[in-house]
């Protein structure tokens, strides 16, 4: 089984010769059955290693996206509470102030009460 995987191999990937020319120089670079096969699979594992990094870099943009609204409307929600929290506040500073103020008449009107019994 391994003879047989072996030669179908070598039978797909024959040694191949390359000249290169550049100017006058002349190289000639052999390329093996080994070398053809290990840029094959090279460029096989280069190129599912690009598409499984593409899907899952697609994958979480869509959950950033996803989560990145969710973090906008929360952030409008709590900008909307802390305004009513600040007008509550507010309010219940003047209605305090207001109480005060009423129950500073009231001393006052017991004394005068007191006075004129008196």
């Amino acid at each position: 089984m391994q003879s047989n995987l072996l030669e179908t191999l070598i039978r797909r990937f024959p040694e191949r010769s390359l000249i290169i020319r550049s100017g006058s120089d002349t190289t000639y670079v052999v390329l093996k059955s080994w070398h053809q096969l290990g840029l094959v699979t090279l460029a096989f594992v280069l190129s599912v290693w690009t598409v499984v990094a593409s899907v899952g870099f697609s994958v979480n943009y869509q959950s950033l996206v996803s989560v990145r609204a969710v973090l906008e409307d929360t952030i409008e929600k709590n900008d909307a509470f802390i305004t009513q929290l600040e007008s509550d506040q507010k309010n219940a500073y003047e209605l305090r102030q207001q109480f005060q103020a009423e129950v500073d008449r009231r001393s006052l009107a017991e004394t005068q009460i007191q006075r004129l019994r008196q």
